[in-house]
């Protein structure tokens, strides 16, 4: 059985903590999501994009974590607890496409321009086209889950693990 952990990264909600603590969250659990992507190998790649949208969407609700805790979870833990914010659902999206090897980079986002960045997300990148295909289970348009889609930003941080 695999077991997660949830880690309280500061009770500030620190932006560098938060995805310093992120990035070391996703590298220490990067090949943790084989066993959840397998019947998705040989689809072409947006396919396999939607399917684990779709997969987190459906197993994962958004709940923001509470006050100004800022907490990170392993995908095992997010699958356990059965809800995440964005900051765990990106790591289990990134987990996954890692397992299909599909080059993708985590996206943080600052939709003020003030340099905090207060969403994260997946994005991956169909090699063949050259275009990004968005995973981002927490947005909504009309309230529905929306698929290859992101909300207009000021400023970006892109890293690939």
């Amino acid at each position: 059985m695999i077991t997660g952990k949830k880690i309280l990264v500061t009770s500030r909600g620190g932006n560098r903590e938060v995805i310093s603590t992120i990035l070391e969250v996703l590298s220490q659990h990067l090949h943790t999501c084989d066993y959840i992507v397998q019947e998705l190998k040989g689809l072409d790649i947006v396919s396999q994009c939607y399917s684990i949208f779709d997969f987190v969407v459906s197993n994962v609700r958004y709940i923001e974590d509470a006050g100004n805790n800022q907490y990170v979870k392993t995908p095992a833990r997010t699958l356990e607890d059965g809800f995440a914010d964005c900051k765990s659902m990106a790591i289990l999206v990134y987990c996954c496409c890692n397992a299909l090897d599909i080059p993708c980079e985590l996206r943080f986002v600052d939709f003020n321009g003030n340099g905090i960045y207060t969403h994260v997300y997946v994005v991956a990148r169909d090699m063949a086209t050259g275009e990004e295909i968005v995973i981002d289970p927490v947005e909504r348009v009309d309230g529905q889950p929306a698929f290859n889609y992101c909300s207009k930003f000021v400023e970006k941080l892109s890293y690939i693990i």
